[in-house]
């Protein structure tokens, strides 16, 4: 993300010869949407509306204007903290600190019950969708969650964490064999915005067959759920494997 901001900064900068102002962006891993601020050198995240210090790298982007944004003042993010000045799970996650997001479900697991106003997304949502998210981290906030969140869709797609992580197992299964080892069967029928299942989202993602497997294994039945448009999970593969060798 610091070399993308570094561009987006030089870029403005050649084009107007002027400081930029704000510039928005959504990173491709995790899909964070920020605003960049360059007048202030701030980053404002759209979906928990927290500001904080431009991730800088050091080949073009100008020098802090006040300590408050010194690199090495790690403790001073503004409006980086909750009241007792200790970083949200959600900033936790945002930051991939997967190792502060261990400790947070140890140390205080009923912030794993925390839903985003915004997002409808909880922790859980959110360790799904992120790719590089360890399968490890998965396994403890799964274990750690209440058990409605499996069930819970967000505000954006509609989506399970079930729909999210299989998204995300292209070259792993492990990721989706802990979060189908602690959601019931029926959390596999639920379906999103297109009326797609978890196994829609497999197949339509170039999952491991062995996701697939697992997916059918846990429930038969999401085998004969179509889409709203009628599309099935095979028709998916299809599209996404062999159709393009038809043409």
């Amino acid at each position: 993300m610091t070399q993308l901001v570094d561009q987006l900064y030089r870029q403005h900068q050649e084009v107007s010869r002027q400081p930029a102002v704000i510039v928005s962006m959504t990173t491709a891993g995790s899909g964070f949407q920020y605003e960049l601020d360059f007048s202030q050198m701030t980053q404002k995240n759209r979906q928990s509306h927290k500001v904080r210090p431009i991730a800088r790298t050091t080949n073009g982007l100008p020098p802090p204007s006040d300590p408050q944004h010194d690199d090495n003042n790690h403790g001073s993010s503004v409006n980086s903290k909750d009241d007792n000045g200790t970083p949200t799970i959600f900033e936790l996650i945002q930051d991939h600190d997967w190792q502060g997001v261990e400790t947070r479900c140890q140390e205080k697991p009923s912030d794993l019950a925390l839903i985003e106003k915004e997002t409808g997304m909880s922790p859980l949502h959110w360790v799904c969708s992120i790719g590089s998210v360890p399968p490890s981290l998965i396994r403890v906030v799964a274990a750690a969650s209440p058990p409605e969140l499996f069930h819970k869709a967000d505000k954006v797609y509609n989506d399970t964490p079930l729909h999210k992580v299989v998204r995300n197992c292209q070259r792993t299964q492990s990721k989706a064999a802990s979060m189908l080892y602690y959601s019931g069967p029926e959390v596999l029928l639920a379906r999103n915005v297109i009326g797609g299942t978890c196994l829609h989202s497999a197949c339509g993602h170039n999952a491991l067959i062995s996701v697939f497997k697992m997916i059918v294994e846990k429930n038969p039945a999401v085998l004969r759920v179509s889409t709203f448009e009628g599309v099935s999970p095979v028709r998916y593969v299809w599209n996404n494997t062999v159709a393009h060798l038809c043409e």
